[in-house]
């Protein structure tokens, strides 16, 4: 073999021997290179999951804060709601209640008052029956009309006489005619007024008369 193929061999290993290299070391740096890489994205991925991982579970604490403060607030606001409905629908119940407690004592008042207007009407009637009983004032078309009833004519002057028709003055005119006698005269006819006295059993006409009584007696 000469020297030009020894060179050559050598050549030839040399050259697949590099080749060998090469490859050797890049399949070791693309290792390296893809190990680094991937601790890198390892490294990366836990800060991102820890940084994230916390904001998620503070945003997560702060929904459900917010959620419970919603429902809270819901809560309250229909317990709320329907505390202030009963409220009023109690007011409005015990107005109803004072109204018709009211309304009651109103109707017991009207009563009472209709009661005792009517007791004291009657009462009214009894007492003027019992001051009629003896002495009242009758119509024209009652006098003489009992058979057992005297009739007598009397004269009223202008100073306030009264005098049978002789001339006898009466002194104690309220006890003979009344209290309200004279006070009535033209209440049924001018100028006029009749009285029955069931004690003297007598039916009187009282006259008017312009003239005083000694200008007539």
């Amino acid at each position: 073999m000469n020297k030009l193929s020894y060179f050559l061999v050598f050549a030839v290993g040399a050259i697949s021997g590099s080749a060998a290299t090469y490859h050797f070391v890049k399949k070791k740096f693309e290792a390296i290179s893809n190990e680094e890489i991937r601790s890198v994205k390892e490294s990366l991925k836990k800060r991102y999951n820890e940084s994230c991982g916390g904001l998620t579970e503070h945003c997560c604490k702060c929904e459900e804060e917010d959620d419970d403060r919603d429902n809270k607030f819901k809560y309250y606001t229909r317990s709320n709601t329907e505390n202030i409905v009963e409220a009023i629908d109690e007011t409005l119940k015990a107005r109803k209640q004072r109204n018709d407690d009211l309304n009651t004592m109103n109707e017991i008042v009207r009563d009472y008052s209709s009661t005792n207007k009517n007791e004291s009407s009657t009462e009214k009637k009894v007492k003027e029956k019992t001051v009629k009983k003896d002495i009242y004032i009758i119509e024209p078309e009652e006098f003489g009309e009992d058979p057992d009833y005297k009739t007598v004519t009397l004269t009223y002057f202008a100073d306030g006489t009264v005098a049978y028709d002789n001339g006898d003055r009466i002194y104690d005119v309220e006890k003979l005619l009344g209290e309200d006698a004279l006070t009535n005269i033209g209440a049924y006819e001018i100028g006029c007024v009749h009285v029955r006295n069931e004690t003297t059993k007598t039916d009187y006409e009282i006259y008017e008369d312009d003239r005083e009584y000694y200008d007539v007696f």
